[in-house]
């Protein structure tokens, strides 16, 4: 995200696309198919960017499963083998 050094930023306090992915550990499309799909909260800035704020990310954090396979069932995926 941009860095700005006007006193009273809009922006201060939201994270860029980029930063969400990097924090979640996801690619920035997966965080736009989040956005469409209503899983992560974001708002559009006047130049078309999408800001998230950090108790959206948070929230979403603490809800998400990881990402993977489950361990059952990679248990029962190897013993038929």
């Amino acid at each position: 995200m941009r860095k700005s050094k006007i006193a009273g930023d809009p922006l201060e306090g939201f994270l860029s696309t980029r930063q969400v992915a990097a924090e979640l550990g996801i690619s920035r499309v997966r965080v736009h198919q989040m956005l469409t799909a209503g899983i992560l909260q974001g708002q559009r800035t006047g130049m078309g960017y999408w800001v998230f704020t950090r108790a959206a990310v948070d929230s979403l954090k603490k809800t998400r499963r990881p990402p993977g396979r489950p361990k059952a069932l990679r248990r029962k995926a190897s013993a038929g083998r």
